[in-house]
């Protein structure tokens, strides 16, 4: 399970789409260290309230790593939890709200590593966009609707309006 070691990064980020990469800007050489710990301390881990607790007391390690890694591993826990959309959720929920009211006085909580966590969906986020509104609106889409309507107008004006 070394899904965040530097070999396995690199493998991943070659069969990523150019527009993906942009959002993919941190050197693979920072955090490896850190990755292979967190990737040893996951393997006992099984429900999503148990990984968000290990990323509170991980805090460090998750910031070290990179916004590459981070995005791998916010990956791997949607494809862990995909049938668990409730957990897969509240963990998601978990890992990018600040809670300054967790710890000692607010110094124990995930404000350090929760808007890491949600800048890097943010930006992954943003790098898809003009890809899934291409999937959504393209030259195709538009000209069939446009034909529909085109159909729906004159068959309700050949009809008399609305009755």
């Amino acid at each position: 399970m070394q899904f965040l070691s530097k070999e396995i990064i690199t493998q991943w980020k070659e069969k990523l789409p150019d527009d993906v990469l942009a959002c993919l800007e941190d050197s693979l050489d920072e955090g490896e260290g850190e990755s292979a710990e967190i990737v040893s301390g996951m393997q006992q881990l099984e429900t999503p309230q148990e990984i968000a607790d290990f990323i509170l007391r991980n805090q460090e390690k998750f910031i070290a790593i990179g916004r590459t890694r981070r995005i791998r591993f916010l990956a791997w826990c949607t494809r862990r939890f995909h049938s668990n959309k409730t957990g897969r959720e509240a963990l998601i929920s978990a890992i990018t709200q600040s809670d300054t009211d967790e710890g000692d006085g607010g110094n124990g909580g995930r404000e350090k590593v929760a808007p890491l966590f949600l800048s890097d969906i943010q930006a992954f986020a943003q790098a898809i966009a003009t890809r899934a509104a291409g999937l959504i609106v393209d030259e195709n889409t538009l000209s069939t609707i446009a034909g529909v309507g085109f159909e729906i107008a004159t068959d309700f004006e050949l009809g008399g309006g609305m009755k």
